[in-house]
């Protein structure tokens, strides 16, 4: 009874909410729930539909191994505090943020961490362009042609001139001869889980076990 009133009419959950929900997804199954009309409802489930499929085509995409060609994702993991303790004075002094940015192929068990601190430099698009063009320059481009990109749509970090522009200055000025294209993919919006987010995962879950 407690668990029923609760859930059913407080909205209350007694479990830790889901993070990186597409707000889309939310708002479209919860309008179907609560439609009357039939004609509306059916516009909404198809709505839903074409937004899934439109996610999915990115993961699809990104699986893909087309000949002559490298893929790999990158993205920036969320601000770590330093240092990690469970001592409160420690705790809500000024910490110092840790900046993890990683570039891994779709496939590969050996991602690439590029790791700065506050007191050296931000976080920005900036910031993200040097990694990323720090990375491209360890790359074998032996029979390479074209260079897949996969990342998140932050505006913020990755999806902004700076980058673009960074990618067309080391395709024209510094790439070897032998490549010609880079494609940069971003996704659906709420739809952005990438082999570099499991990465990040697995060390959030490390450190976390080193705490205890």
């Amino acid at each position: 009874m407690f668990s029923r009133i609760f859930c059913r009419e407080f909205n209350i959950r007694f479990t830790s909410p889901a993070a990186n929900i597409c707000s889309l997804c939310t708002r479209l199954r919860h309008n179907i729930k609560s439609e009357k009309d039939a004609k509306k409802k059916s516009d909404l489930i198809v709505e839903l539909r074409i937004h899934r499929k439109r996610s999915k085509a990115f993961y699809d995409l990104a699986k893909e191994n087309p000949p002559n060609s490298i893929t790999f994702c990158f993205n920036m993991q969320q601000v770590q505090p330093l240092p990690r303790t469970p001592i409160s004075d420690s705790f809500y002094s000024h910490q110092v943020s840790l900046y993890v940015f990683c570039c891994v192929g779709m496939d590969s068990n050996f991602p690439t961490f590029y790791i700065w601190t506050e007191d050296l430099d931000g976080r920005g698009s900036v910031e993200i362009g040097s990694a990323l063009l720090a990375h491209l320059d360890t790359l074998d481009y032996e029979g390479i042609k074209v260079l897949r990109l996969f990342c998140d749509g932050c505006g913020r970090q990755n999806k902004n001139s700076h980058v673009i522009h960074a990618l067309y200055h080391w395709l024209k000025v510094k790439s070897p001869k032998g490549v010609e294209e880079i494609q940069v993919t971003y996704p659906v919006r709420g739809h952005s889980f990438l082999p570099a987010d499991r990465v990040f995962g697995r060390i959030e879950k490390t450190h976390e076990k080193i705490r205890r």
